[in-house]
């Protein structure tokens, strides 16, 4: 090996010590132990940015200002993680100082006996990469809701530039349903369905999203929701979620027979030991005693 090369090695070598001493040495500002899931957190946001710009999925402007913005997270992060008392810079300096003698040391035992012609650890052997999810679980709750708020406006960000993703529209929109922002998982389930006019899945969510299950206490579906589902109905005959509500449409226009034979239909895709079917056979004698 070249001396050139073992100098240029060396400065390396020194420099990506004194990288991992210097936030060992430092006294933590805080006892809870939650910097390692928080960059863990910002550092996949950021190899996420980075795969999406090498795709294509995003702008070199977008990904450009995405990369800014979680880069000052992450070392906000980083900041709040380490203390900055006159022991702990003392120490850290040591503590620098010991390692790169150490680093040094050891690049001239390496270059004297080292073989770096040996190949690389097996990917079977090396350490598993971190589990984003377990990250932020670990995360305390507010810095937990912060890292799945910034994850849903990275993918608003990305989809942006991609508008006939469907599936992708649909994640933001069951993404923002999950923190709370109904408006906004309204629109991107409706902006899924314009373009998917034609999957009774997307017009489903859609629907849920106007009328969800626990409005039905305060007050009848509007007719945006029952308009949805008579679309999904003519996709999907056998859609139980259309059919009930359809009935209902259709019983509350004083349609008995149409509301009867949709409920007969209801009644055929319900297993026998249903609990509702019961009920269900006698709205429809109800409505229809023919």
């Amino acid at each position: 090996m070249s001396p050139l090369l073992l100098a240029g090695i060396a400065a390396l070598t020194v420099l990506c010590a004194l990288l991992i001493i210097r936030p060992l040495v430092r006294r933590p500002a805080t006892t809870e132990a939650v910097t390692d899931p928080a960059l863990a957190v910002y550092r996949h946001q950021l190899a996420e940015i980075a795969r999406d710009a090498e795709s294509g999925r995003l702008g070199v402007d977008e990904a450009r200002a995405a990369t800014l913005e979680v880069q000052r997270r992450l070392l906000a992060a980083a900041d709040r993680a380490e203390g900055t008392s006159g022991l702990a810079r003392s120490s850290g300096r040591a503590g620098m100082v010991v390692v790169g003698i150490a680093a040094l040391g050891a690049l001239g035992l390496y270059g004297l006996r080292g073989s770096p012609t040996l190949p690389d650890l097996p990917a079977a052997e090396r350490p598993a990469p971190v589990n984003l999810a377990e990250a932020i679980a670990a995360l305390p709750l507010e810095q937990r809701r912060q890292a799945i708020r910034d994850m849903v406006d990275n993918l608003a960000t990305r989809l942006s530039g991609t508008p006939d993703d469907v599936d992708g529209w649909v994640r933001l929109g069951q993404s923002y349903s999950v923190i709370g922002e109904e408006a906004l998982a309204r629109a991107a389930f409706a902006h899924a369905a314009d373009r998917a006019p034609n999957r009774p899945d997307v017009l489903a969510m859609w629907a849920r999203s106007i009328y969800p299950p626990e409005a039905a206490q305060a007050g009848p579906p509007p007719p945006q929701f029952l308009a949805l589902q008579r679309r999904i109905l003519a996709l999907d005959p056998e859609s139980p979620e259309a059919l009930w509500f359809v009935a209902g449409a259709e019983a509350e226009a004083g349609n008995r027979k149409q509301a009867a034979d949709l409920l007969r239909r209801l009644v055929t895709l319900l297993p026998t030991d249903n609990p509702v079917r019961p009920r269900i056979e006698q709205m429809v004698t109800e409505l229809d005693p023919s």
